[in-house]
C-alpha cells in the first residue's frame, strides 16, 4: 500500500503568510489502498533554532563544544482523523481525502530566515499514526513575513554624507590634500530598489586613484544560551558593484545604483540579529585606502512622502486585532480574520511630514506603491548539522521538500541608470 501527504494552502500555492493573518489550507492524503489509522494530526510550529560548534584544544575528552539556543513561538496540533486518547481504530477508504484547517498566525512572529548558524523557521507536519504498521509523516516549511515599514523611522529620510581628506608624506614633503566626499540621498530601502551612491573626490595630492568599490554586506549575529551564553556573527556580500578605472589629479564624480535583491529584513530578535551595512571602499596607490560604512535598513514597505489634502482624521482605522491562537478544522466556525494585509499586497503607508530624498526608485504616495513579487533568498549556506555525530541535542524531523523563504521584492517602474 502506497500514502502520499502533502499541504495545499487556500489560494496561496507558494505558502506565504503575514504575522497576525489566519493560515488555512488542507491536508491531502492519497491511499492506494483502504488502511486503518489511529489518528490523523497536523501540527503547526514555529522556532528558532541557533546552533554551531568550536574546535576545542588537542587533548581535551571531546574535540568540539557545542553551543546551542531555541525559542518556539507558535506549537499548535489538531486532530483531523481520531484524537489523543487511545481510541478505536478508523479505516480510512482507498481514494483521496482533504481534511481542512485553519490557523490564526500570531502577530508578532518574526520573519522567517534562513542562516549560517541557525533558522527562524515555520512548519506544518502531518502525522498518520497506525496501529500495526510504520508511522507516516510529512513535514514541510512555509514563509511567514513581519513588515518593516520604513516610514515609523524618520532618521531613515535623512540624506547620508561622509567626508574625508587625506595628505601624503610629511613635513616639507607633505602633498596636497585628497578630498573624498561618500553620498547617498537615504537609509532606508527594500528589496528591488537600487541604492544611489555617489562618490566625489579632488585630488590635488601625488597619488592616484586606482579604483572605487562598492558593497552592502548582510549581518548576522546569533546568541547562544547553552553551555552558556555566547555570540557569534556572520557577515555576507549581498551585492557589489566595482570601477578599476585609474585617475590622477583632478575632480571626479563616480556614480552607482545597487539594487538590492530578495533578502530578509532588518530585524531583532533575542537571538538572530539582522542588519545591513553600505561599504564603499576607494583604493589609492599608496596602499592606505580609506573605507567608509553606513547602516542601511531594509523594510517591507518602502519610504513614502505624504499624500496631499489628507490629514490624521481622514486615516482609516487601525486593523482589528486578531484572535487568540488556534486551530479550526473544517465542519467547526473558523475564527475571525484579522485585518493583517495579505501577501499579495502590503499595506499602503500613510506618512505625514517631509518627502523621501529625491530618487528615480522611491514612491511618493501610497498610489504609486508598486505590488511585491515574492522571490526566493538569495543563495545562502543553510545551516544543517544532522551528520554530526557530536550533537548533543536531538535533530529536527528531516524536511520533506527543500525550502528557501521568499521575500517581498518590488518592481520600481524607474530603477534608474546604472543599475547594478
Amino acid at each position: 500500500m502506497t500514502i502520499s501527504v502533502e499541504v495545499q494552502y487556500d489560494n496561496n500555492p507558494q505558502g506565504i503568510f503575514y504575522a497576525g493573518q489566519t493560515l488555512s489550507g488542507s491536508a491531502v492524503l492519497k491511499l492506494t489502498e483502504s488502511d486503518t489509522v489511529n489518528a490523523i494530526s497536523i501540527k503547526i510550529e514555529g522556532f528558532t533554532v541557533v546552533h554551531w560548534s568550536e574546535r576545542r584544544p588537542q587533548g581535551q575528552r571531546r574535540r568540539s563544544r557545542h553551543f546551542t539556543a531555541r525559542q518556539d513561538y507558535l506549537n499548535t496540533l489538531t486532530y483531523l482523523v481520531g484524537g489523543a486518547s487511545n481510541g478505536p481504530s478508523v479505516n480510512v477508504p482507498q481514494g483521496t481525502h482533504v481534511y481542512k484547517f485553519t490557523c490564526v498566525l500570531p502577530d508578532n512572529l518574526p520573519t522567517s530566515f534562513e542562516g549560517q548558524y541557525g533558522h527562524i523557521r515555520y512548519t506544518a507536519t502531518i502525522l498518520v499514526e497506525r496501529p500495526t504498521q510504520k508511522n507516516t509523516t510529512y513535514r514541510e516549511a512555509f514563509t511567514v513575513l513581519r513588515h518593516v515599514n520604513l516610514n515609523d523611522d524618520p532618521s531613515l529620510r535623512i540624506p547620508k554624507k561622509l567626508e574625508l581628506s587625506k595628505t601624503f608624506g610629511w613635513w616639507v614633503f607633505k602633498s596636497d590634500p585628497l578630498n573624498i566626499v561618500v553620498e547617498i540621498p537615504c537609509t532606508g530601502f527594500v528589496p528591488g530598489q537600487a541604492i544611489p551612491v555617489t562618490v566625489r573626490w579632488d585630488n590635488s595630492s601625488n597619488a592616484s586613484i586606482h579604483g572605487v568599490r562598492i558593497k552592502l554586506f548582510k549581518n548576522e549575529e546569533y546568541q547562544a544560551t547553552d553551555p552558556y551564553e555566547k555570540k557569534r556573527t556572520d557577515q555576507q556580500s549581498v551585492v557589489k558593484v566595482e570601477n578599476r578605472d585609474m585617475h590622477k589629479q583632478g575632480q571626479v564624480r563616480f556614480e552607482r545604483n545597487l539594487t538590492i535583491p530578495a533578502v530578509p529584513p532588518t530585524s531583532v530578535s533575542p537571538l538572530i540579529k539582522i542588519s545591513y551595512e553600505l561599504v564603499v571602499y576607494v583604493h589609492i596607490s599608496s596602499g592606505d585606502n580609506p573605507v567608509f560604512n553606513v547602516p542601511i535598513s531594509i523594510g517591507t514597505i518602502p519610504l513614502m512622502g505624504p499624500i496631499p489634502g489628507t490629514s490624521s482624521d481622514d486615516q482609516p482605522p487601525p486593523p482589528p486585532q486578531p484572535p487568540k491562537i488556534g486551530f479550526n478544522v473544517d465542519g467547526m466556525s473558523p475564527p475571525e480574520k484579522s485585518g493583517a494585509p495579505g501577501p499579495s499586497q502590503p499595506p499602503a503607508a500613510n506618512v505625514a511630514g517631509p518627502s523621501a530624498p529625491s530618487t528615480t526608485q522611491t514612491a511618493t504616495s501610497p498610489n504609486e506603491l508598486p505590488p511585491p513579487t515574492y522571490e526566493e533568498a538569495m543563495s545562502v549556506t543553510v545551516s544543517d548539522h544532522s551528520d554530526n555525530e557530536e550533537e548533543p541535542q536531538a535533530q529536527e524531523p528531516a524536511m520533506s521538500k527543500p525550502f528557501m523563504p521568499r521575500y517581498p521584492v518590488y518592481n520600481f517602474k524607474d530603477p534608474g541608470k546604472g543599475t547594478s
